[in-house]
C-alpha cells in the first residue's frame, strides 16, 4: 500500500474540511500547503492537493505544481471546492483551464461544491463577492425557479462528506498498484 498525503490551501475553510474528510477516509494525514513545503520530499507516494476556486483558478495550484516538479516520482490527485454545482459548465471550464489534456489523463481531478463563508473573508474578498453575487442573482433570475445557482448574498454551506467518495475510491485504486 502506498503512502498518501492530503495537502490543501483554504481561505474560508471548505478546502480544509474536504481535506480532513479525505484524510479520515484514507487513514492518512492532511496538512496545509505551508506545512507541506517544510516536510521532507519523501513524505508520500500519492499526494492529493486541494484548494478553493478563487477568481476562476484553483488557489495555490501553480505553486503546488512548481514544488511538486522538484519532488519526482509522486502521483498527484487534485480537488477543488467552490460555490458552483459540480455539474456546471464553469466546473468543466475550470478543469480545462487548470490542467492540460495530458495532465487530465494522468492526474485525476475532482470538484466538490462547498459554499461561501463571509465570516472568514477579509474586506477585499467580501467586497468582491458582493459584485459577484449581483451577477449570480441576475443569472438566477434569468434561469427561473428551477435554477441550482446558489444565493450568494449570504453565507451558505453545501459541502458534504459523501462528495469525497469518488476521489477516495480512485486513490485506493492507485494505492493498490
Amino acid at each position: 500500500m502506498k503512502k498518501v498525503l492530503v495537502v490543501y490551501q483554504s481561505k474560508t475553510g471548505f478546502a480544509e474540511q474536504y481535506a480532513q474528510w479525505i484524510a479520515q477516509a484514507l487513514d492518512c494525514k492532511a496538512v496545509s500547503y505551508k506545512e507541506w513545503k517544510k516536510m521532507p520530499p519523501d513524505d508520500a507516494d500519492i499526494v492529493i492537493y486541494g484548494g478553493g476556486v478563487y477568481a476562476g483558478q484553483i488557489r495555490g495550484l501553480r505553486a503546488f505544481r512548481e514544488t511538486m516538479s522538484r519532488r519526482s516520482g509522486k502521483q498527484c490527485v487534485y480537488f477543488a471546492t467552490g460555490v458552483a454545482p459540480s455539474d456546471s459548465e464553469k466546473v468543466r471550464a475550470l478543469a480545462v483551464s487548470s490542467f492540460s489534456e495530458l495532465d487530465r489523463n494522468d492526474a485525476p481531478f475532482f470538484y466538490f461544491q462547498g459554499g461561501l463563508n463571509y465570516e472568514n473573508m477579509g474586506f477585499f474578498d467580501r467586497s468582491l463577492m458582493k459584485l459577484v453575487s449581483r451577477a449570480m442573482t441576475k443569472e438566477r433570475e434569468m434561469q427561473g425557479p428551477e435554477t441550482r445557482i446558489p444565493d450568494a448574498t449570504r453565507s451558505f454551506d453545501y459541502s458534504s462528506e459523501q462528495f469525497v467518495q469518488p476521489l477516495v475510491d480512485k486513490v485506493r485504486s492507485l494505492s493498490a498498484r
